[in-house]
């Protein structure tokens, strides 16, 4: 079986991500090498294997960080209260532009600019 220069980058791509999203790698990437070294026909179902453990693979309980992935997930995370920010768009470094503010507010997203 061909293996695609894609593949093996998609692979290593995949470990670096899954390594920031807190996941122990170490063994994939063993296996990843030991793959790459075959000569054999097995090689790429080996990679393939491989990419398939990477994906099923969950962040480690030590892990400090909360990376929800659903939309239902985000909202559960995110603190209760307003969704509104109150923008200042006056500056001495910007001149000419007219004093304003801006603020957004969610969820509904809507934007409300007073001059």
């Amino acid at each position: 079986m061909e293996i695609s220069k894609e593949l093996i980058d998609l692979i290593r791509d995949e470990i670096v991500q899954r390594r920031e999203e807190g996941c122990s790698v170490e063994a994939i990437e063993e296996c990843v090498e030991r793959a790459l070294r075959r000569s054999d026909g097995l090689r790429g179902v080996e990679l393939y294997a491989t990419l398939c453990n990477l994906e099923s693979l969950q962040p480690a309980e030590s892990f400090p960080y909360v990376e929800p992935s659903t939309l239902d997930e985000i909202r559960a995370e995110r603190p209760d209260g307003p969704r509104r920010m109150e923008l200042n768009l006056t500056s001495p470094l910007l001149p000419g532009l007219t004093p304003c503010s801006a603020s957004v507010t969610s969820p509904s997203l809507s934007t409300q600019v007073r001059q």
